[in-house]
């Protein structure tokens, strides 16, 4: 018995070890995974490292997170269970790609995770063996996840389950100035441009809006009077366009 994972290991006639899943047993469950057979249906006896003939018993090692199992052949097949390796995760930021591997060792065959309690960061979740996604909201996610390591033939082997934590975080706020462009000479009303972005994105629905406006309007006007930048452009620069004003003629 598994007790990290509430897996019942249980040996059979049909040359096979069937695994159970326990946390909530219902009459007539099935098996979520077998030992020593291709499929469920099969019962044929195996020489081969993937098959059984007739096992007698089966001993699971909670420390390594292995087991040993007995047969007919007279010998004993030792099974190595995936681990995770990954102890913590990396801080995200809203806004900004994140694409971080669980680790592992002593797979065998394809592997994939689960979310066993908690929750991911919203924008994320688990794209093969590596957490992606674009977080859309700061905060600290606690989640305890496990590694499904799938073998033709030989079965599906679980990894105890593993505590992680992702913190997302916000950039600190602030905007990006170009340099001016142009010459705002009196003759002829000359303009000169420059544009602004945001440096870090918005939360969603809550838009960041800059008014602009000249301090002296008989030197030079600015247009537009204000930039609003949401979370799907705040790192679009804007245009602001100065234009110089003729001086009054005493």
């Amino acid at each position: 018995y598994n007790n990290a994972n509430n897996l019942l290991y249980t040996v059979d006639q049909g040359n096979r070890v069937l695994v159970w899943d326990v946390n909530d047993i219902t009459l007539s469950e099935p098996a979520i995974a077998v030992f020593g057979q291709p499929n469920f249906v099969s019962n044929s006896t195996s020489l081969g490292a993937g098959g059984l003939n007739i096992p007698r018993a089966i001993i699971f090692n909670p420390i390594n997170n292995n087991f040993y199992v007995a047969d007919g052949n007279n010998r004993v097949t030792y099974y190595e269970f995936i681990n995770i390796t990954s102890t913590s995760m990396p801080d995200g930021t809203v806004g900004f790609n994140y694409n971080e591997p669980v680790s592992y060792t002593d797979s065998q065959g394809t592997v994939s995770f689960e979310v066993l309690s908690g929750t991911l960061p919203p924008g994320l979740a688990f794209s093969g063996t590596s957490i992606t996604g674009i977080p859309t909201l700061q905060g600290t996610y606690n989640f305890t996840v496990r590694a499904v390591d799938t073998t033709a033939g030989f079965g599906v082997f679980y990894s105890d389950p593993v505590p992680l934590t992702i913190t997302i975080n916000l950039l600190p706020a602030g905007f990006d100035i170009s340099p001016i462009s142009g010459d705002t000479t009196e003759l002829g009303n000359g303009t000169a441009t420059f544009t602004m972005a945001l440096t870090s994105p918005t939360l969603p629905g809550e838009d960041v809006t800059i008014a602009l406006s000249s301090s002296d309007l008989t030197e030079g006007t600015v247009s537009p009077s204000s930039l609003t930048f949401t979370n799907g452009n705040w790192n679009v620069p804007q245009t602001v366009t100065v234009t110089g004003q003729d001086d009054p003629i005493a």
